[in-house]
């Protein structure tokens, strides 16, 4: 049985192929579960097709056309971003891009009323640094070594039961089905970094500082500059680091 569809793009494709292919993956995502567009976006800015666009507009018609009252096939549901990384896991190697689309009909939960409860197989951990941290966000860092298969893993991990496949369909069109892999070793926990604000040109406050509360007194501008910190995910660390055995 089918439990989740992840539809592989090429972010350089035409846009009729992106069109035509969400369509078609959207075909094969059985009722009320999930279909995931994959694709790697690039570093910095360049001009590419806008694939999330092209894939709502092909899946939930064009924005003039929609209605918040109508009763839906197809429904946006979220949408994610991966970044994968290296041996010194500093900057990101590759930025992912997913959307996030759900077939009306019966949720994943439905099946629980078939059972005693959630098999112990499809059970998550979610007092893990790695799950609050990573997971239960929309910003995952993973790494570079097999990004796709680990985000199609984990996805799995998220999204289906034990006993379901993941329907995979690559850029060349090709189907094939995987099973719900094994996700959580190796995770990666995005860290803050803390920086100092620098002085303004030419002197003078530190900008973006909040504004004083009636009868608060405000250190000297120095005093702020030393104070003042802000955080940057700039980096990443294996899970275990964080507190988490993975």
């Amino acid at each position: 049985m089918t439990g989740l569809v992840v539809l592989r793009l090429a972010g350089t494709a035409a846009p009729g192929v992106i069109a035509r292919r969400a369509r078609d993956a959207l075909a094969e995502t059985p009722p009320g579960r999930f279909l995931w567009v994959l694709w790697q976006v690039p570093l910095a800015w360049t001009d590419e097709a806008p694939v999330e666009a092209i894939v709502a507009e092909a899946l939930l018609g064009p924005p003039s056309a929609r209605r918040e009252d109508a009763a839906e096939d197809v429904m946006l549901h979220a949408n994610l971003v991966v970044r994968s990384y290296g041996e010194d896991r500093l900057l990101p190697c590759r930025c992912f891009q997913l959307l996030v689309l759900r077939r009306a009909g019966p949720t994943l939960r439905a099946r629980l009323k078939d059972a005693a409860g959630a098999p112990a197989a499809a059970r998550i951990d979610t007092t893990r640094p790695a799950f609050t941290r990573d997971w239960a966000n929309n910003v995952w860092h993973l790494r570079d070594e097999d990004a796709e298969a680990r985000i199609i893993a984990r996805l799995s991990r998220l999204l289906c039961w034990p006993d379901e496949a993941v329907l995979v369909c690559g850029p060349d069109g090709h189907q094939m089905h995987e099973r719900l892999g094994e996700a959580g070793r190796g995770d990666l926990v995005g860290v803050p970094e803390r920086y100092p604000l620098a002085p303004p040109a030419g002197g003078g406050d530190v900008p973006d500082r909040p504004a004083p509360r009636p009868g608060q007194v405000l250190p000297s501008a120095p005093e702020r500059m030393r104070r003042t910190r802000r955080a940057s995910v700039r980096s990443a660390v294996p899970a275990a680091e964080a507190g988490d055995d993975g």
